[in-house]
């Protein structure tokens, strides 16, 4: 601790590490130690190199480290605390934060940019499809933190993105400060966001000079009732995601599971029901562009999982040697397979059947429909 002319300890706030060698040298049985800034900028240690402004590398990559993971200034002064570092004073911490976010926001920026180009080729404007989700910093409906992101279905790069915010630190002091302070700019439910992000976004578009006519979503229709009329009257056409059509058989049927004596041993279990999910998406994928096909293998699908040793219900399978069946692979080898799983009883599929059947129905109906866009 430095002293002062009168005497008293003056205090000096740390402001960052800085990479210094200590030596030791023994001459003549006398231990002496160095510490050299000569002899630390002589090594040209990689992260001891400074900015235009004197800040050292490592004190933006500890902040760097801290906010990958979802950590603050609290948590960085804990760690290096734990191990015997100095660590930023907050008003440096900031001051890092500051630099790291006008960077992240530059190479951001410059990579949607690339991306989009990349769509349009050597044309002016075009057309294409994007893929648009909405993700909050916290798995409840109480964060305040979120986004809405586009992502092409050609390249899977990022397009454009909404970050949507409802709470400023700074406009919550009510300072001097917080009426130039523009920050928090959505006002609503974290199930909403979603419906004004795709809005926002489909916004931008005519300043880019491009047009998304196709719209894949997750199920949830709210953000594409919003945009569907954007450019035109049903200009917008909305396309299935497999992977969401599969969410939702699995969720359905685990609704059903609930009912009394539908689960249990023997009966419809989760490892059931997530054969039944798997078959279910493959049935799809193999046959996109055939309804009649389709349909066929997801009910083919649904029988053969339930099947087993007491209830064969392999008739629906297709046969031959080539079949995804291994009971039919099996019977066309001239060796038939002997069923391990016991099965379900058909009171069992009996009570399933109508809710699979109608989710199937209405989802193969949705992929045929835009089957010409595809």
């Amino acid at each position: 601790m430095a002293k002062s002319r009168s005497g008293r300890s003056k205090k000096r706030r740390f402001t960052g590490n800085c990479y210094t060698i200590r030596a030791t040298i023994n001459e003549n049985d006398e231990t002496s130690e160095l510490n050299s800034t000569e002899s630390a900028s002589a090594k040209k240690f990689p992260y001891d190199r400074e900015d235009e402004r004197g800040s050292c590398l490592i004190n933006s990559s500890i902040v760097l480290g801290l906010r990958i993971i979802g950590k603050g200034f609290s948590a960085g002064k804990k760690l290096c605390a734990f191990l015997g570092l100095p660590f930023l004073s907050k008003l440096a911490f900031r001051n890092q934060e500051r630099k790291l976010l006008k960077a992240t926001e530059r190479v951001a920026q410059e990579n949607i940019n690339a991306a989009l180009s990349e769509i349009k080729g050597s044309n002016s404007f075009t057309k294409c499809g994007i893929s648009i989700d909405d993700t909050w910093q916290r798995r409840s409906y109480s964060s305040l933190n979120g986004c809405v992101s586009a992502i092409s279905v050609d390249t899977g790069k990022i397009l454009d993105i909404e970050v949507m915010t409802q709470y400023c630190h700074i406009c919550a002091k009510g300072n001097s400060q917080s009426s130039k302070h523009v920050c928090s700019n959505y006002k609503g439910s974290t199930g909403n966001t979603e419906v004004v992000g795709a809005y926002r976004i489909f916004e931008r578009s005519n300043v880019r000079n491009v047009q998304y006519n196709e719209y894949y979503g997750d199920g949830d229709s709210k953000g594409y009732e919003s945009v569907k009329n954007f450019y035109g009257i049903n200009t917008v056409t909305k396309l299935e995601c497999i992977g969401h059509v599969q969410k939702r058989v699995r969720e359905r049927l685990h609704q059903l599971k609930k009912t009394k004596g539908l689960g249990g041993k023997n009966k419809l279990t989760d490892k059931l029901i997530d054969r039944i999910q798997n078959y279910y998406g493959i049935a799809i994928r193999i046959n996109v562009g055939n309804l009649q096909k389709m349909m066929s293998s997801v009910i083919a699908a649904f029988f053969h999982c339930v099947s087993g040793k007491n209830n064969s219900l392999h008739g629906q399978c297709p046969e031959g040697s080539e079949s995804w069946c291994r009971y039919q692979r099996a019977k066309a080898a001239g060796s038939p397979l002997k069923e391990i799983e016991q099965g379900l009883p058909n009171k069992i599929i009996n009570q399933i059947k109508p809710t699979y059947l109608k989710l199937c129905k209405k989802c193969c109906e949705n992929f045929v429909e835009k089957m010409s866009s595809w």
